[in-house]
């Protein structure tokens, strides 16, 4: 007869996510897409009509545009812990999660901005545009440019066998041990300290611009306490995607997957439907309909006649649109 084994054979387990939780994940994910793309639709239809023209529509798609990326980097993620870590899938779902933020919180931080600095410029009437909010976009993604840069020419990712404390016995005396393909660098808590650090700055930003345009409500432009929520949603679900990332054990696949794709897929949804709800459900659709031929001013312009108002009657509410009708001017006053 053959020898006696005097030690269990080892064998290797991958281990990846469960069908269930790549569903539950994967069909969140996608119709938060779809939500999505459908207000983005709309919003890019009705673009020129007053209701939602004073929103400011391109800054509102960028928005979406975000916020589709960070539905789309939920189902890289999917597909990743379902499938097995691949690197380019690695990069393709930290590019799209760190854009999309940048892009939907950045739009939401620009607009918040706009209020503030018209508000609370107490020596002249200050002009800012839909490019200049644009441009403070823009900055961000650069800064996050070079952030990805940086990170892929000194440390760039690569995949990486982690072997997991839970292991299995069989019946011949076998040992199973699992492992896990995971995406890391040498100092992954540095450069995710780094991310998290530059977006908290940012959110800082925001919770500061919200706060001091809380009393500030301007009928033509309800954006104004909308943008406002966002920015609370954004950090709270931020702060919880934070400690979910870091106390969560990286061998609970399931767990982690399902409920940080849950964690970003409801703060992007959340801002979805807080940015386009108001224009597109109830009421808003009545007001598109009947407002489609009415030529309009543009958030600028609106914000800074309602200072007017606000600085000489003492109301910080504009009770009207700021609409110009086959030429004829409804405010009483010039619209420049």
């Amino acid at each position: 007869g053959s020898a006696p084994v005097d030690s269990p054979r080892i064998l290797s387990k991958l281990v990846h996510a469960s069908l269930v939780s790549a569903v539950v994940s994967g069909g969140l994910s996608a119709c938060g897409a779809c939500l999505t793309l459908a207000a983005m639709a709309v919003n890019l239809w009705f673009r020129k009509v007053p209701y939602i023209r004073l929103s400011s529509p391109i800054v509102n798609t960028i928005i979406g545009l975000g916020c589709l990326l960070c539905h789309a980097s939920c189902l890289i993620m999917t597909f990743n812990a379902y499938m097995g870590s691949q690197l380019g899938l690695c990069w393709s779902q930290l590019l799209c999660l760190i854009t999309g933020y940048s892009c939907a919180f950045g739009g939401i931080l620009a607009k918040t901005w706009r209020v503030h600095r018209i508000f609370t410029n107490k020596m002249r009437l200050t002009t800012i545009k839909d490019w200049h909010l644009c441009m403070v976009i823009a900055a961000i993604l650069l800064m996050d440019a070079g952030l990805l840069l940086a990170l892929g020419l000194l440390d760039s990712p690569a995949l990486a066998v982690k072997r997991l404390s839970e292991q299995d016995m069989i019946s011949d005396g076998a040992v199973v041990l699992h492992k896990l393909v995971v995406c890391q660098s040498s100092s992954e808590v540095l450069w995710k300290g780094l991310i998290i650090g530059m977006k908290a700055v940012f959110l800082l930003f925001g919770i500061f611009f919200a706060w001091e345009t809380r009393t500030i409500h301007v009928e033509a432009l309800n954006d104004s306490k909308v943008i406002g929520i966002c920015v609370y949603n954004t950090t709270v679900m931020g702060l919880i995607g934070v400690v979910l990332e870091f106390a969560l054990p990286i061998g609970s696949v399931d767990l982690r997957l399902v409920l940080l794709t849950c964690c970003i897929n409801i703060c992007s949804a959340t801002t979805v439907l807080l940015v386009f709800g108001g224009k597109v459900g109830g009421q808003g659709v009545l007001t598109i309909l009947k407002d489609r031929r009415v030529r309009v001013a543009d958030a600028n312009t609106v914000l800074r006649t309602a200072l007017c108002q606000w600085r000489v009657g003492g109301s910080s509410y504009l009770s009207h649109f700021a609409v110009v009708r086959a030429g004829y001017d409804t405010t009483k006053s010039r619209i420049v």
